[in-house]
């Protein structure tokens, strides 16, 4: 499967979270819905995307069971968001690195220029009085993080100064890849 379908067959499944959240924690829709997800994931996309999928996944499996009271579907209403933090993150991913085009070459992604890079960081930080209003347990933050952690890492490199600095600056919200 190519990039670009998988990404829209992600966008597919973040547009399903919505109905997962209106059911009970015990429901079998969401079981296929993982499926599909981590299918779809590591069929078109890199290992490191399925890689902010498995940890949530895990997640929600264990709890599967026999559960009789309303913390255990607060739990899953969590866990439906954290996994849609990760979805969104990847997504956001390949519209940031792009999917077709100037940056595609023998079908992997060229690096984002640094240019790019400074003008979307810039734009960024403009975002930081929104996020410091919210309530500590957002779900903007999380996508803000990653976001910038991912342009980071695709303009600089993982070991570089930039990229450490960032992570080492917002560790709470440590990677699932």
């Amino acid at each position: 499967m190519d990039k670009k379908r998988a990404v829209e067959l992600l966008i597919q499944a973040v547009d399903e979270i919505p109905h997962l959240k209106t059911l009970h924690y015990q429901n079998d829709e969401i079981e296929l819905w993982l499926d599909k997800v981590g299918n779809i994931l590591r069929a078109g996309l890199k290992p490191e995307d399925y890689g902010k999928y498995w940890p949530v996944s895990q997640a929600l499996e264990i709890l599967k069971g026999v559960y009789e009271d309303n913390i255990y579907q607060e739990e899953y209403l969590k866990k439906i968001t954290d996994y849609e933090i990760a979805l969104r993150s990847i997504l956001l991913k390949y519209e940031i690195v792009g999917m077709e085009g100037k940056r595609e070459k023998g079908g992997e992604v060229e690096k984002m220029d640094k240019k790019e890079a400074i003008q979307f960081l810039r734009a960024q930080l403009g975002e930081i009085p929104t996020l410091a209003e919210l309530p500590y347990n957002n779900d903007d933050y999380p996508l803000w993080r990653n976001q910038i952690e991912d342009v980071l890492g695709n303009v600089f490199d993982r070991d570089s100064n930039e990229y450490q600095r960032f992570a080492e600056a917002h560790p709470t919200y440590p990677r699932t890849s």
